[in-house]
């Protein structure tokens, strides 16, 4: 039906000023555009696919609280680092083999200090 990058509305950043009377008042911020847009739709489409979703290296996911979208990977490269985690198990993922050609995605290692 419809393509994935077609059904995402852009995200807006802003930042909070504060005036010398010391009333607010936010701006937004101009964001940068996908070093590689094609790569990040095709890992957007793999891991809706599979129930996946793929955290920020350095973050830890198997805490719930660091698992929200802020730390979701928006602009992804083939061969960037980064984190799985299965919706559908709740758990971590070393490794996915997608097929069509293409290497496995892989997770980093996750500590078990």
């Amino acid at each position: 039906m419809g393509d994935v990058a077609t059904c995402e509305a852009p995200t807006l950043r802003f930042r909070t000023l504060r005036r010398k009377n010391s009333s607010a008042h936010r701006v937004p911020i101009a964001s940068d555009p996908p070093q590689c847009p094609s790569e990040t739709v095709w890992l957007k489409q793999t891991l809706q696919a599979h129930g996946l979703r793929a955290y920020q290296a350095h973050i830890a996911v198997n805490d719930p609280k660091q698992r929200r979208k802020a730390n979701e990977i928006s602009d992804w490269c083939q061969l960037d680092p980064m984190k799985l985690w299965s919706e559908k198990t709740k758990q971590y993922v070393p490794m996915l083999e997608v097929g069509q050609g293409r290497p496995p995605l892989r997770s980093v290692p996750i500590g078990n200090a």
